[in-house]
């Protein structure tokens, strides 16, 4: 009778765990619809208009290196993985920089916020992006 009870322990402990470490390094327009919305994707960046109302908070997910653009003003406060809180009170027209992170966001400010961000996919070699042929006026783009 006693092990039936600890291997059901054991599963929901290891199920549970499974489900918070797969929650982490998702895809957020995948995991918060409602917040993020892609407006341009391709094989080098994406575009994703983010959009979250005072009090709402986004699921864990993962960037890679991006810039935010703030459309609006912003009280944002992000909370990484490791537990670590940074609070970003921003102003239309102000630009960040953050290197690949998982984490989450939270309105923390009294207005709705829209923020576009820009996510760097993968840098392909400079050999390997082809260039444009000069135009009749001499420039090479």
């Amino acid at each position: 009778m006693k092990y039936p009870t600890i291997i059901i322990a054991t599963l929901v402990i290891f199920s549970s765990l499974l489900i918070t470490e797969t929650s982490f390094g998702q895809d957020p327009a995948q995991v918060s619809p409602e917040i993020f919305k892609v407006i341009l994707e391709n094989d080098q960046v994406r575009v994703m208009e983010y959009q979250i109302k005072p009090g709402q908070r986004d699921a864990f997910h993962s960037h890679p290196q991006q810039i935010a653009y703030a459309l609006t003003p912003a009280k944002i406060r992000v909370t990484s993985t490791d537990g670590t809180i940074t609070e970003f009170d921003l102003q239309p027209g102000d630009a960040i920089w953050q290197e690949p992170v998982t984490h989450y966001s939270e309105n923390v400010g009294n207005n709705a916020a829209k923020i576009l961000v820009v996510e760097i996919k993968q840098q392909q070699s400079r050999s390997s992006i082809p260039l444009k042929q000069t135009d009749p006026w001499g420039s090479p783009w």
